[in-house]
């Protein structure tokens, strides 16, 4: 079984390396001041911690927000998916109602 399917809501990652499939994704996607390869960079740079809110068909969903540098908060979601990319640091206690 992949590892990333054992992932459940409360369980705290860390993405170790750029998923790669990050290279398939649209470049007006993945590239610019908004795109998704920055955000990837920087959780991976900063070693953030970065919790599982929900699981459902498209796998574990991850949150990971930050101040940018205007300071303000970004919010991201998005799904760890990939074995490479993450590993499991820890468990926390979720509030109810979270899948």
């Amino acid at each position: 079984m992949e590892m990333w399917k054992s992932f459940k809501p409360g369980d705290v990652l860390l993405m170790t390396k750029i998923p790669e499939y990050i290279w398939h994704t649209f470049p007006d996607v993945r590239d610019g001041p908004d795109g998704i390869l920055r955000v990837y960079q920087r959780a991976v740079a900063k070693k953030s911690r970065l919790v599982v809110d929900e699981v459902n068909e498209y796998g574990p969903w991850v949150s990971y927000h930050f101040r940018n540098k205007r300071n303000e908060w970004e919010y991201h979601s998005f799904v760890a998916d990939d074995d490479e990319s993450y590993v499991r640091i820890d468990q926390v206690k979720l509030p109810p109602g979270n899948k």
